[in-house]
C-alpha cells in the first residue's frame, strides 16, 4: 500500500466515524423514547409480547436508520446505492429486533434475566439484522461482502454490552455516545477493508481494534457479575408512564427473600422503594410511611398509584433487619413522568 492509498483509506475512515458517530447518537436517543412511549401504550391493548415485538421493531429500525443513514453518506462514493442501503438497513434491523423482543418475553423472564445476557441477545440481533441488510444491500457488487455481517454482529455486541453498563451506572449520554463510536469505529474499519485498496493492514487494525472491543465488553461482563447489585427493570429511566405504575424490580448477585423475623443473612435481604425522597444512607434503619415503602415478603412487583407530574424513585436493598446495604449497587434511582 502506497503512501497515498493510505492516506485515502484512513480519511475514508475518519468521514465514516465521525459522520455515523452523530448519526447513531441521534437514532438512538429517539429510538429509546420511541420505544418505551409506544410500547407502554400498546401493552394494555395488545399484550405484552405484541407490544415487546412493537417496540423492538421501532428500535431496531431506527436504529439501523440511523447507523445506515450516516454510513451511506460516506458509502455514496463506493459503488452503493444509498437509499438501498438505509432502506434494508433500518428493515433488517426492526425485524431481528421485533424477533429478540418477543423471544425474550416468551421464552425467558428478559426483565429478570442478567443484563449483560439481554445486552449480548439484542447486540446480536441488531448485528444480524441490520448487518445481514447491509450485506443483501452490497451483494454481487464488493468482493467477501459476507464478512461484513461479522463486523456488524462483533462492533454491536461490544457496544451495547458496554452501553447497559454505563447507563445503569447513571452515565445516560456517555453509554449512547461510546455505543454509537464503537459501532461507528470498528464498522468504519471493516468498510475500510471491503472498499479499500490496502486489504492486508486494514485486516490486522480491525482484528485487533474488534478484540480489544469484545475484551472491553467482557471486562464489564466480568465486573458486573462479581458484585451484587439492585435495579429497577421496569419502569425504565426517564419513561412516561400511566398510573398505576407498574414497576418491576431486579437483582443480580443478592438473594431476595422476605424479612421474616428479622434475621439478618449474608448476601440476602428485601427490597424498598422511596418515592420522592432520598435513599437512606447505608447502616441505617429504613423507616416505614408512606414515601418509604417496604417489601419484606419478598416480593419483586408492584404498582404505585403516583399522581400527575415527575416523580423520583428510589430502589433500595436492606438485611432482614430493614438496616440498608453498603455497596454502590444496592441503591437504583430513577425519574419517571405521569401525564
Amino acid at each position: 500500500m502506497n503512501a497515498e492509498q493510505k492516506q485515502t483509506d484512513w480519511g475514508f475512515v475518519a468521514r465514516w466515524v465521525g459522520v455515523t458517530t452523530l448519526s447513531t447518537i441521534a437514532a438512538t436517543a429517539l429510538a429509546f423514547s420511541s420505544m418505551w412511549s409506544i410500547g407502554a401504550a400498546l401493552e394494555g391493548a395488545l399484550g405484552e409480547a405484541a407490544a415487546a415485538g412493537v417496540a423492538g421493531g421501532i428500535f431496531g429500525a431506527l436504529l439501523g436508520l440511523g447507523l445506515g443513514g450516516g454510513q451511506a453518506l460516506v458509502l455514496n462514493r463506493r459503488g452503493i446505492e444509498a437509499k438501498r442501503w438505509v432502506l434494508y438497513s433500518s428493515l433488517g434491523g426492526g425485524l431481528l429486533a421485533s424477533l429478540a423482543f418477543v423471544a425474550g418475553i416468551v421464552l425467558f423472564d428478559m426483565q429478570n434475566a442478567p443484563e449483560n445476557l439481554v445486552a449480548a441477545i439484542i447486540g446480536s440481533a441488531l448485528g444480524l439484522g441490520i448487518g445481514g441488510g447491509q450485506w443483501f444491500a452490497m451483494r454481487g457488487r464488493v468482493k467477501n461482502s459476507s464478512v461484513w455481517i461479522v463486523v456488524t454482529v462483533l462492533a454491536l455486541i461490544g457496544g451495547t454490552i458496554i452501553a447497559f453498563n454505563l447507563v445503569d451506572d447513571g452515565s445516560g449520554f456517555l453509554a449512547v455516545a461510546l455505543m454509537s463510536f464503537i459501532f461507528a469505529g470498528l464498522t468504519g474499519l471493516g468498510a475500510a477493508w471491503l472498499f479499500g485498496g490496502g486489504k492486508p493492514a486494514i485486516a490486522v487494525q480491525v482484528g485487533v481494534l474488534m478484540a480489544l472491543g469484545l475484551a472491553l465488553g467482557a471486562c464489564s461482563v466480568t465486573g458486573a457479575a462479581s458484585e451484587p447489585g439492585v435495579r429497577f427493570a421496569e419502569p425504565r429511566d426517564g419513561a412516561s408512564v400511566s398510573a398505576p405504575v407498574r414497576v418491576v424490580m431486579s437483582a443480580e448477585n443478592f438473594t431476595v427473600e422476605p424479612a421474616g423475623d428479622g434475621s439478618v443473612h449474608e448476601g440476602a435481604g428485601h427490597l424498598h422503594i422511596m418515592v420522592d425522597t432520598p435513599c437512606i444512607e447505608a447502616g441505617n434503619t429504613i423507616p416505614k410511611d408512606e414515601t418509604h415503602l417496604h417489601f419484606g415478603d419478598g416480593s419483586t412487583e408492584t404498582e404505585l398509584d403516583l399522581a400527575p407530574g415527575s416523580h423520583t424513585l428510589c430502589l433500595q436493598a436492606a438485611d432482614g433487619a430493614h438496616t440498608a446495604l453498603p455497596g454502590e449497587g444496592m441503591t437504583h434511582t430513577i425519574s419517571v413522568t405521569v401525564p
